[in-house]
């Protein structure tokens, strides 16, 4: 498929409402003469502090590999999240290598002030927005969080996002001994 332009967005609101309103805008209709996808993920800050994943969604109605690339920006802003996010989608140690690979992607090519920044919203509101886009541009992005009390959109990575997941499972599924989950 070649390189691929992803944006990352977080977004607080100041209800779950404006969260899911947003939620909607971003998966509906795509900008037009825009060929990319997204998915994205509302996050809620519990009365224990914990926080919790009530609601996604994407754009594509084949998600797997939108939802594995949620997962990894998730893994990256607040690893529980991310994790409880993946283990009913990543259900073989091959899928976790492609997770890996994009968490790779994620950690290494969005500058860490904004990754913090980004894993500040998400701690310090009620509700939050995580998205991920595919091939679209970061101001359509940033103009669909208009209930947003504050956004960071970045658009760090660049690459060829499949070809590297479908490596590391294939060197996933070549050595499994030195794969296998104990």
């Amino acid at each position: 498929m070649g390189e691929q332009a992803v944006v990352v967005a977080a977004a607080t609101y100041t209800s779950r409402a404006a969260a899911a309103e947003n939620l909607r805008t971003l998966c509906g209709e795509p900008p037009s003469g825009s060929l990319g996808h997204l998915a994205a993920a509302i996050v809620e800050k519990g009365a224990d502090g914990r926080l919790t994943i009530e609601r996604h969604g994407a754009t594509t109605s084949h998600r797997g590999p939108d939802d594995l690339l949620l997962g990894a920006v998730l893994i990256v802003l607040a690893a529980p999240v991310g994790i409880a996010f993946l283990v009913p989608i990543a259900t073989t140690v091959s899928a976790w290598a492609g997770v890996a690979a994009l968490v790779d992607h994620v950690w290494h090519d969005i500058p860490k002030r904004e990754l913090r920044r980004m894993s500040d919203l998400l701690e310090d509101g009620q509700a939050a927005l995580v998205a991920v886009a595919v091939d679209r541009a970061a101001d359509d992005v940033r103009a669909a969080l208009t209930g947003a009390t504050i956004a960071v959109v970045t658009d760090g990575v660049t690459a060829d996002l499949e070809a590297e997941v479908a490596l590391a499972i294939d060197e996933a599924n070549a050595n499994p001994s030195q794969t296998a989950l104990t």
